[in-house]
C-alpha cells in the first residue's frame, strides 16, 4: 500500500509540473496589442477604393459578375477596374480576311464598358494578349491561352490599337476617354507573359516617335490625337524599367 501510495504522489507531482509549465509558456507567448482610439495618427489612406482587378474582359458579359461589381462599387467605392484579355479571341477582336486584311469588331467590349460606365466606374485600359490572327509565334499563358509573343507586323499592331482608341473616342466622347488608365501590355519582364521570337530585334517607339528603353513597347499612337500620350508603359514585375527614376 505504501508503494501504491508512494507512486501516486510521484504521479501528482509530474501532473502538477506539466501544467505549471503549460501555463508559463501560455504566459509567456501572450503579445499584448493596445491602442489609443482617441488619438489620431494621420489622414487615412483611400488609396485601396481607386482600382480593382478582375480576370478577363469577356467575364464582364456575364449578369453575376455584373451584379457583384455593380454591389462592390456602390458597397466599396471603387473607380476603376483592370482587366486581362482585351485584345482575346474569344471577344473576336481582330481577324484577317483572304489576302491578310485587319478586320475589327468591337461589339463584345463596347457591351462591356458601356456598363461600366452606366455604374459609374471607368476602365484601366490594358492592351493585351496578341490576337492568334496578329501574333508571331504560339507562345501561352494561363488557361484561357493568352498568346503572349509580338505581333508579326508592328505597322498592323499601331493600326489595331489607333482604331480602338478612335473608336472609343468616337462613341464616348474626347473627354471621357481622357479620364481613363491605359497601359500596354502586362509585366513583359516576366518571361511567361512575353515570348519573343529568338530572332527578333527589340524595338520601341514611344507616340512621338522618341526611341525608348523598353525592349518590346511600340505604342505610335496616333499623334494627331493629343492625349495619346496618357498611353503608358507597362507595369512590370519586382523590378522597374531600366533609365526609369527610382521612386
Amino acid at each position: 500500500m505504501k508503494a501504491k501510495g508512494f507512486n501516486l504522489k510521484i504521479l501528482a507531482a509530474v501532473m502538477l509540473a506539466l501544467v505549471f509549465n503549460a501555463h508559463g509558456a501560455e504566459t509567456n507567448s501572450i503579445r499584448i496589442v493596445s491602442a489609443d482610439l482617441l488619438q489620431i495618427k494621420g489622414p487615412r489612406s483611400m488609396i485601396w477604393q481607386d482600382c480593382v482587378g478582375t480576370g478577363r474582359v469577356a467575364e464582364g458579359l456575364r449578369d453575376g459578375w455584373r451584379r457583384q461589381l455593380e454591389e462592390c462599387h456602390r458597397e466599396i467605392g471603387f473607380k476603376y477596374i483592370r482587366m486581362h484579355g482585351l485584345l482575346q479571341d474569344e471577344l473576336g477582336v481582330y481577324s484577317e480576311g483572304p489576302n491578310g486584311e485587319p478586320r475589327y469588331n468591337w461589339q463584345y467590349i463596347d457591351d462591356v464598358y458601356d456598363f461600366l460606365l452606366s455604374i459609374g466606374m471607368k476602365p484601366f485600359v490594358e492592351f493585351g494578349f496578341m490576337p492568334n490572327a496578329l501574333a508571331s509565334g504560339k507562345g501561352k499563358i494561363f488557361w484561357w491561352n493568352a498568346n503572349v509573343t509580338p505581333p508579326k507586323d508592328y505597322a498592323k499592331w499601331d493600326a489595331l490599337i489607333t482604331a480602338l482608341v478612335e473608336h472609343w473616342t468616337n462613341r464616348y466622347g474626347e473627354g471621357e476617354v481622357k479620364t481613363w488608365r491605359f497601359e500596354i501590355w502586362n509585366e513583359p519582364n516576366y518571361p511567361g507573359f512575353w515570348h519573343p521570337p529568338t530572332n527578333s530585334t527589340p524595338r520601341g517607339k514611344s507616340y512621338s516617335g522618341e526611341p525608348l528603353d523598353r525592349r518590346w513597347c511600340y505604342l505610335l499612337a496616333d499623334p494627331s490625337i493629343p492625349y495619346t500620350k496618357i498611353l503608358n508603359v507597362p507595369g512590370t514585375i519586382l523590378g522597374r524599367w531600366r533609365g526609369a527614376p527610382a521612386t
